[in-house]
């Protein structure tokens, strides 16, 4: 394969087709059965409505407006009832005005609103999870912050928090995270597709490892730590 066509899809920009997940299966020595459990994945997979595509945030714009309420304020502008002043949106989102018009002249200077605190693109954004930055590392952190002050103030009718401790096949984690992402994507389509837009919701879906993690993860050889 070709360094260049091997890049795109490790980036997402190229498909992999039956052809190839079979052909490159096979050089990599997984077996038969593992081989036709993900193509039979990819193709229930891809037969899902998952709503107009997602466009990819560039790095250097996320590093400027890491922190989880410029994303929400982005949501917020989607609501029947924005209004573009700084203490209104503080208010709905536990901030100072300080924080809130900060903020908002920052999502004005990297490109993604204007001044009258409306979308530049109403399209759904994703991040990459191998930013090497600390940026995303912080905003996930801040995240699980936001998910456990839920937990202790929001009443159960207004969430839903939950959690599964299994036994895996670690060979599938591939298999679980392109899942776990048309999952997230398929509840953003299900609650967005309304003109009835009231409520900005974070959802928050996290897989670790429990269990001593062995030294056959790259990863973890030098560091020997846990994942």
């Amino acid at each position: 394969m070709e360094s260049s066509a091997l890049s795109k899809i490790l980036r997402g920009k190229r498909k992999i087709t039956p052809l190839m997940h079979s052909r490159l299966g096979k050089r990599l020595g997984l077996p038969e059965s593992q081989i036709n459990s993900y193509l039979s994945f990819a193709k229930v997979s891809e037969s899902q409505d998952l709503g107009p595509p997602y466009t990819s945030m560039p790095t250097e714009i996320f590093e400027v407006i890491s922190d989880w309420y410029h994303h929400a304020i982005l949501e917020l502008m989607k609501l029947q009832n924005f209004q573009n002043n700084p203490k209104w949106i503080a208010q709905k989102l536990d901030l100072s005005p300080n924080q809130a018009r900060i903020a908002m002249e920052r999502l004005v200077r990297v490109g993604l609103a204007t001044d009258e605190g409306k979308l530049i693109s109403p399209q759904n954004t994703s991040l990459n999870n191998d930013l090497k930055a600390g940026a995303y590392r912080q905003l996930q952190e801040q995240i699980l912050e936001l998910a456990l002050r839920a937990v202790r103030e929001i009443p159960i009718e207004h969430r839903d928090q939950s959690s599964m401790t299994m036994a895996v096949d670690s060979r599938r984690l591939p298999q679980a995270r392109e899942l776990i992402k048309r999952f997230r994507r398929q509840v953003c389509k299900l609650l967005q597709d309304s003109d009835h837009l009231d409520a900005v919701y974070q959802l928050s879906v996290s897989l670790y490892p429990l269990s001593q993690l062995t030294t056959k993860h790259p990863k973890l050889r030098k560091s020997g730590k846990r994942g």
